[in-house]
């Protein structure tokens, strides 16, 4: 109810709040009626208040003194305040569609799209479709004679730098009582948790350029070569090699449907907004980096506030150590089986030799 509509109510003389002033003096009458607008602003103002506490309700809880965590707008109510059409992206029609068959509330999915801000672009599925085809049909390089000494294992160039590693021993001592906790849960060490961290996000200090809902929902919605053609100019796309491009962006496509599907879910059970949630061109959000479905899957909440947010970092260091125990870690692993371990979360050899050079100089 307005204030209009509320003064309107009570200061009309057959009111039973005023039907017993009629003989009275104007200046009663007068001060009845001050009353009342008194009333009535009280009553929007605790109207106003209640809706505050209903948004922070939704909020995560703060953690405790010291815990970084970095941030992430909370999910906005999507409820219209009047009938009106949503506008979005034409490019978004068939992915809308798909979304509400799959059982996603319409006004909720428009809503979201309706608020992505830059257009639908084939362009993050031809940056990945370039890069496997480029993989796949690259000249084969003849292989190096094999010396006596084996050489050293690779490791990202820029991760093992002083300013690193300070921030890696600041985090240590800083999220030690939620490092211990981790530890003794899921029997991997925080050396390990924080190296991981430190490659995937400088710990929490580079998340992306990229809004992760946009870049998964450009995927999704790139299924055919046609609609990505544009974006390969330069190759040599043979008959044979245009068949695989279109398996391999059919099966991307899908991959990114289900984890578009998932960032949704999960944003819903946060709280946070799936629209601005930043994170990778392929997808993956938080300081540990998951992919959507695997915060379904493995997300912990680490500071036991109720909810799992990845942009927290006990939230974060809990769930990737979830995730290495589930792919075989556990105390006693020897240096090849940790590095094995480690390239389930990224199959590359410097990945993982990165995070453990980066352990053993924490140690």
């Amino acid at each position: 109810m307005t204030v209009y509509q509320i003064i309107t109510r009570y200061d009309n003389p057959c009111h039973p709040l005023l039907a017993g002033c009629r003989n009275i003096g104007g200046r009663s009458v007068a001060l009845l009626r001050a009353m009342t607008l008194l009333l009535a602003l009280g009553t929007l103002g605790g109207c106003a208040a209640s809706s505050s506490h209903a948004q922070e309700a939704h909020a995560a809880v703060p953690p405790k003194e010291g815990m970084q965590t970095i941030s992430v707008e909370p999910l906005k109510s999507t409820e219209p305040t009047e009938p009106a059409l949503v506008r979005y992206d034409e490019g978004w029609n068939h992915l809308v569609e798909k979304l509400v068959a799959d059982g996603f509330d319409r006004t909720y999915v428009e809503s979201l799209f309706g608020r992505v801000e830059n257009p639908y672009s084939a362009g993050p599925m031809g940056h990945k479709m370039r890069a496997l085809f480029n993989t796949k049909f690259a000249p084969r390089k003849q292989e190096p004679k094999k010396t006596k000494k084996a050489p050293a294992p690779a490791i990202y160039s820029g991760v093992l730098v002083p300013e690193n590693m300070r921030r890696a021993r600041t985090f240590l001592e800083t999220h030690s009582e939620s490092l211990r906790a981790m530890e003794k849960r899921f029997g991997v060490p925080k050396e390990i948790a924080v190296g991981l961290m430190l490659v995937e996000t400088r710990l929490g200090n580079y998340l992306g350029k990229e809004q992760a809902f946009r870049n998964l929902a450009c995927l999704a919605a790139s299924d055919t070569l046609e609609s990505v053609r544009p974006h390969l100019s330069g190759l040599q796309i043979t008959s044979d090699r245009a068949k695989w491009l279109s398996k391999r962006i059919g099966d991307k496509s899908t991959w990114a449907y289900d984890e578009l599907k998932a960032l949704i879910t999960y944003s819903s059970q946060s709280g946070l907004d799936p629209v601005t949630m930043p994170g990778s061109i392929y997808g993956a959000v938080g300081i540990c980096q998951f992919m959507p479905s695997n915060i379904l899957r493995f997300g912990v909440d680490g500071d036991g506030d109720g909810t799992v947010n990845l942009f927290h970092a006990s939230d974060a260091m809990h769930s990737l150590a979830n995730y290495l125990k589930y792919h075989g870690w556990k105390p006693g692993l020897s240096r090849e089986k940790q590095n094995r371990v480690l390239r389930h979360y990224n199959n590359s050899a410097t990945y993982a030799n990165t995070i453990l050079a980066v352990a053993d100089a924490l140690r």
